[in-house]
């Protein structure tokens, strides 16, 4: 039998935790990150409330590391990007209210020091934007201080380090309510590895041509970093070569900001992928893009609205692979015509017929610039 000088009850453990040190017992902490965003609570609230798909916070959980069970109070997701899981319960949801808490599930605190944790989301309006708030609290179990090499093994780095995840977070939130994705796939009669050279040369680019004439085009190179500069549009637009596979026929080049050209959006990336068939092959432009235009359409100048802008991209990507086969051909680039983007309405997927001449499409294309600035 114990003896009674070691024998602690549930209700004398609690008593006993109580007069222990912050460093032993475990102190309380907060942690609080706000931002107001360009946006409506309305649009952002789908984004930030998906607590199944959690894409907004795929900067600290990319999906190969994220998984949850529904939308709903009591579903749980588990989060292993950083080793030890994270389990995560949403404990309280009030989708008119906009507002949710999650609270981390014991002992599945991953590599955390905490006995507790839980942040509750929260959306307000303000002015013709949201405020946009997470508010977390723990029972820190590390050290005091700080730790600069592994902030969460200290008290004062943790929380510096999660409140500003908690900012990072929500503009990422912010930046995928504003997402638009553009697509385009055609099958070809020509085999992958006919068309990869083709496509995949970044340093000359012909088969973008009818977009970026060669006297409007320059690029540095054919490998990963390598930049181009597209000036047909007025205004220059600077794209970076992010990644290439070879043997996978794929890459993908985003724009570098702030050289956006005449383009509402603060970043936009496309990836290019061949995939073999029986015969021939298909071809794949996928892109996103944040838009921070006006929703809806426009006529005049396609771009400088949401729903118009996608349409006229994923067109475009249709007409630049129909363009790469057509030099595999080895025909010219011109006997498909020039894509005047300011004539193309997004009314359809298929670019009409446009300028006969590069210099047409230039003076129409400077011409519109000014109106779109002037909009």
């Amino acid at each position: 039998m114990m003896s009674p000088s070691f024998s602690i009850t549930a209700m004398s453990l609690g008593a006993f935790l109580m007069f222990l040190p912050s460093s032993l017992a475990g102190s309380p902490v907060t942690m609080v990150g706000s931002k107001v965003v360009d946006q409506t609570c309305e649009k952002l609230w789908p984004v930030v409330s998906d607590f199944k798909e959690g894409k907004w916070l795929a900067s600290a959980a990319p999906p190969p590391t994220y998984s949850a069970d529904g939308n709903e109070v009591g579903a749980k997701r588990t989060i292993t990007s950083l080793g030890p899981a994270v389990v995560e319960e949403l404990t309280a949801k009030d989708a008119t209210a906009m507002t949710y808490t999650y609270a981390m599930v014991a002992p599945d605190f991953g590599p955390f020091p905490v006995s507790a944790y839980e942040v509750t989301v929260s959306l307000t309006a303000s002015g013709t934007g949201c405020s946009m708030t997470m508010d977390g609290t723990a029972v820190y179990e590390g050290p005091d201080g700080v730790n600069a090499e592994v902030p969460f093994m200290a008290k004062d780095s943790f929380i510096g380090m999660m409140s500003t995840f908690y900012g990072a977070w929500i503009m990422d939130g912010y930046k995928l309510s504003k997402t638009v994705y553009m697509k385009a796939t055609k099958e070809v009669e020509h085999s992958a590895e006919e068309m990869w050279p083709v496509v995949s040369d970044f340093k000359e680019g012909k088969w973008l041509a009818a977009a970026a004439p060669p006297e409007h085009y320059s690029s540095t190179g054919n490998e990963v970093g390598a930049k181009r500069t597209i000036t047909s549009l007025g205004p220059a637009v600077v794209e970076e070569l992010t990644a290439k596979d070879a043997t996978a026929m794929t890459y993908t080049y985003s724009m570098v900001a702030p050289n956006f050209g005449p383009f509402p959006v603060s970043a936009y990336e496309v990836t290019v992928s061949l995939t073999a068939l029986a015969k021939g092959c298909s071809m794949t432009m996928d892109g996103m893009a944040v838009y921070e235009g006006p929703d809806g359409v426009n006529a005049t100048v396609p771009f400088m609205a949401k729903d118009s802008f996608v349409a006229m991209m994923s067109g475009f990507y249709g007409d630049w692979i129909s363009a790469a086969a057509a030099l595999v051909d080895a025909k010219k680039v011109h006997d498909h015509g020039t894509l005047n983007i300011y004539s193309y309405t997004g009314t359809s997927t298929t670019a009409p017929a446009a300028s006969s001449t590069v210099s047409q499409l230039v003076s129409n294309i400077f011409l519109l610039v000014l109106l779109a600035y002037a909009v």
